[in-house]
């Protein structure tokens, strides 16, 4: 995360996880949030029940499982 933002410098990020490699790109998201880099968001996704609890408490938000939709 750290290295994409440094070579791409975007004014906005979204970043998206359910293990604890990305807990750590959430914490690096938010430093350059606080440092005036970037706007960003960070969302854990539960998409499995063994989703490591760091990764939700370290994103602002969290996206519950999504159920998959039946075939037409």
């Amino acid at each position: 995360m750290a290295a994409l933002l440094d070579e791409l410098q975007p004014a906005v990020a979204l970043a998206l996880g359910d293990d604890r490699s990305d807990a750590e790109a959430f914490a690096i998201l938010r430093r350059a949030r606080e440092q005036g880099r970037i706007v960003g968001l960070a969302l854990a996704v539960q998409a499995h029940a063994e989703a490591p609890p760091e990764v939700a408490a370290a994103a602002e938000g969290c996206c519950p499982r999504l159920r998959k939709r039946p075939a037409s």
